[in-house]
């Protein structure tokens, strides 16, 4: 979704949403490759509407725990 200056679709989504969806929640899904730039540039987007409340999700890698490795 384009979040620069010029075409931040974010932004608009977010107005709209809050407009017709006032209770509406956002979430945020991220894994180890997500650049922390972007990542930065969303909070940011979301904090300037007034948007402070959101979750904030990772993929975590499953560890295989075993008897042997105890």
């Amino acid at each position: 979704m384009p979040l620069d200056s010029t075409d931040n679709q974010l932004l608009m989504w977010i107005r709209y949403a809050r407009q017709y969806y006032p209770e509406f929640e956002v979430a945020l899904k991220g894994d180890r490759d997500a650049d922390y730039k972007e990542v930065k540039k969303v909070i940011d987007i979301l904090q300037d509407n007034n948007v402070n409340k959101f979750n904030l999700t990772t993929n975590l890698e499953k560890d295989n725990i075993t008897l042997d490795n105890l």
